[in-house]
């Protein structure tokens, strides 16, 4: 059986819309109204969706998708008959092909980890692992490997956070996958803060959000910080003064948010900053966390290869001694002094690169503002465009 398409779950969620009005009027009863809407529910296909959307990051053979699919469907009833959990009332307008749809990949995880539990009662062995090593000894490969560094590399990213791409309501479905799929490869790899920008980045496309104004000076980035770490609503409140302050109200929370604070969403329209404050506050926080961090520092792979860039973009006298010493101060001002991977420098090496660095970074507002002034303006016309463009090449290396 083939998937169905956005324009064939469209008409299902149409269908369950007509359903849950007529039952709300009286027209159906509750009950026979849930079985319908069900019915309706297993014709999208969303249990199957998931599973198969779960087969590499969850390390599933072929028996476990189905197995799996089997279980998310067996969960969507529970949930759809239960007038505790599926409203009625909020059908009657939402898309349940996408609740659906969230219901199941929230489920997921913990769906194929009791699924394997009788397995791991029976033998020590990580799943993970025994449940492909046979084929991938035989065809030479590190498909294990990778199933498990990339399950293992998600977890890590969400760990101590709320999934925020499962929680809240995303776009059409295809796109969805896609943004969620992007972030798991992104968060296989990462570490320290760079799990915390793979999820900012993620939820930006997923509400179709520009990025946040990063505050200029380390100063400004250090106090914005500390602010947000310990206020989890913080953000959101600043983003709601903001949009307050487009459109020409004076509000109380207004007077009572700093402008370092309200800076942060200097580039938002009013209808973006109306889409965020409908989300739930971690968004913005998270949101809000990212553009104010320090950067995980890039591999020495993806410093030399950028700094190769930089060099390319212009030409003249002493302008390889320039853009060392441009790129050197970027990299000091706005990322993580060592990197995550770093357990072999000695203190001595450390206390002596943290010295470095400090002259580098005194040395950032005027090297960027010469770099303004050069030709044609290859790095940008300001000194937060220069920073702005070395982030996204740097971003886009990694």
């Amino acid at each position: 059986m083939s998937t169905t398409t956005s324009a064939q779950r469209a008409i299902i969620d149409a269908r369950i819309n007509t359903i849950a009005s007529e039952a709300l009027i009286g027209e159906i009863p509750e009950t026979e109204a849930r079985w319908m809407i069900l019915k309706e529910l297993f014709g999208s296909d969303v249990p199957r969706m998931v599973a198969q959307k779960n087969y590499v990051t969850l390390g599933l053979t072929r028996q476990e998708v189905q197995d799996l699919a089997d279980r998310l469907q067996e969960l969507l009833e529970r949930k759809a008959l239960d007038p505790n959990f599926m409203k009625l009332d909020k059908l009657v307008t939402s898309k349940a092909c996408g609740w659906a749809y969230n219901l199941c990949s929230t489920a997921a995880r913990s769906e194929a980890r009791n699924m394997r539990r009788p397995m791991r009662d029976m033998d020590s062995v990580d799943p993970l692992i025994a449940q492909e090593t046979s084929a991938s000894l035989s065809a030479g490969t590190s498909t294990v490997r990778w199933h498990t560094r990339a399950e293992l590399g998600y977890a890590n990213a969400t760990e101590g956070d709320v999934d925020l791409l499962e929680r809240v309501t995303g776009p059409d479905i295809e796109e969805l996958d896609a943004i969620e799929i992007e972030y798991v490869r992104g968060a296989a790899g990462a570490r320290g803060h760079g799990r915390r920008f793979v999820q900012a980045e993620a939820l930006r496309k997923m509400f179709k959000l520009p990025e946040l104004v990063r505050p200029e000076t380390s100063l400004d980035r250090a106090w914005v910080l500390d602010e947000l770490t310990g206020d989890e609503g913080l953000a959101l409140r600043s983003a709601v003064a903001m949009h307050a302050l487009i459109d020409g109200v004076q509000t109380l929370e207004q007077r009572n948010i700093d402008d370092r604070l309200l800076a942060l969403w200097d580039d938002y329209t009013a209808g973006q900053l109306e889409t965020l404050i409908g989300k739930p506050a971690q968004v913005a926080h998270t949101l809000a966390l990212a553009a104010s961090s320090l950067l995980s520092r890039p591999s020495r792979d993806v410093l030399a290869t950028a700094l190769a860039t930089i060099r390319m973009t212009s030409e003249g006298p002493n302008w390889r001694s320039f853009t060392r010493d441009l790129f050197d101060a970027w990299i000091a001002v706005e990322c993580e002094e060592t990197s995550d991977y770093d357990a072999k420098s000695s203190q001595e090496d450390k206390d002596r690169r943290h010295g470095e660095r400090m002259v580098s970074a005194m040395n950032w507002p005027e090297l960027a503002r010469e770099a303004t002034r050069l030709p044609k303006k290859p790095l940008g016309s300001t000194t937060r465009e220069v920073a702005t463009w070395m982030r996204q090449l740097v971003s886009n290396l990694r």
